[in-house]
């Protein structure tokens, strides 16, 4: 009588199949969990993020300044940035979007004229449901971003000010010499990110001021800080300043409109044969279209801090990949 022989590898794939089974008629469970796991986790994350960029700048600075000179060029620094987000961003976007509602206001009304379409009734009619919408909603979101941006502040500042007590207590912790190496390399490749990161800002930031300036675009200030921050978000980040830049003057007039597409393909030949080259050459080299598919990934999961640490992840799981390869070898 032939001995019955077990077929591991099939064994093996059932239970793969069992497990991906029971996670998808768990989902629901799962991500409740990854969704309060998640908010617990937000506020650290963000204060890791600012910390660990902070001292990458700290650093940079030292490099050039004395210690005292270098905190006081970064406090100055984190000051115009707040400065300028809270008295000249804000109160720009509030004016531009007045601006744009009442462009939009206009061409339904010109529209509406024109061909007969009684379309002022129909958002007069929205404008009434929009009115049933309890203001609650938006009393306990707003409070709930000011309690986390304190949250947020309160940790960056003592992550900021203990950040070599951190690293010596993570070496501490970690005795295994193999993790060690594993992890500064890993610290080593997000630098590199960090660096060109905070490049490209202030390049994205310096050119979309100049060019939308030379077009004499009203918004040009506008759109030159939203660059520099969408920066952090990139090709999508460059998409979005744009799509802003065309909505403004499609609602100005016709003329500045097109200059303003002049001013784009100017800028899309800067970015792609001058300023991206640039900073990519010396930073992680990652397609394009990994690049979107990690974003998409990390914005469907965790929205937008999910969009903002995409690239960060892939560049650790790309790390990873080489290291073990090389350590097989």
């Amino acid at each position: 009588m032939e001995k019955f022989k077990l077929d591991y590898k099939l064994v093996n794939f059932l239970l793969i199949l069992l497990i991906i089974l029971t996670i998808y008629q768990t989902k629901e469970l799962w991500l409740n969990i990854l969704n309060l796991t998640n908010n617990i986790l937000k506020p650290l994350l963000i204060s890791l993020m600012i910390s660990y960029v902070l001292n990458i700048y700290l650093r940079i600075l030292n490099k050039k300044f004395n210690k005292l000179t270098s905190i006081i060029l970064l406090l100055t620094t984190i000051f115009l940035i707040i400065y300028t987000l809270i008295f000249k961003l804000l109160p720009t976007i509030i004016i531009q979007i007045k601006e744009g509602i009442n462009g939009i206001t206009y061409i339904l009304k010109t529209i509406s004229l024109k061909y007969n379409i009684n379309i002022i009734d129909t958002i007069g009619k929205l404008k009434k449901i929009d009115e049933l919408i309890p203001n609650i909603n938006i009393i306990s979101n707003i409070l709930k971003y000011i309690s986390l941006t304190l949250i947020v502040i309160s940790i960056t500042i003592y992550m900021f000010i203990d950040w070599n007590k951190i690293i010596d207590l993570t070496k501490e912790i970690l005795k295994n010499k193999k993790i060690y190496n594993y992890l500064s390399i890993i610290n080593k490749e997000l630098e590199k990110y960090t660096r060109s990161f905070l490049l490209l800002s202030l390049l994205n930031m310096i050119e979309y001021l100049t060019i939308f300036l030379i077009i004499k675009h009203p918004n040009y200030l506008l759109l030159g800080l939203l660059a520099g921050i969408f920066s952090i978000i990139p090709i999508i980040g460059g998409i979005t300043t744009n799509i802003i830049a065309l909505s403004l003057a499609f609602i100005t007039n016709y003329k500045l409109f097109i200059r303003t597409i002049i001013g784009i393909l100017v800028l899309t030949i800067l970015d792609g044969y001058i300023i991206s080259p640039l900073v990519y050459n010396k930073s992680n080299k990652i397609h394009p279209i990994i690049s979107i598919l990690s974003i998409y990934i990390g914005s469907k999961l965790f929205g937008l801090l999910g969009t903002i640490l995409a690239l960060p992840i892939l560049i650790i799981l790309k790390t990873t990949y080489k290291y073990k390869k090389i350590e097989k070898n």
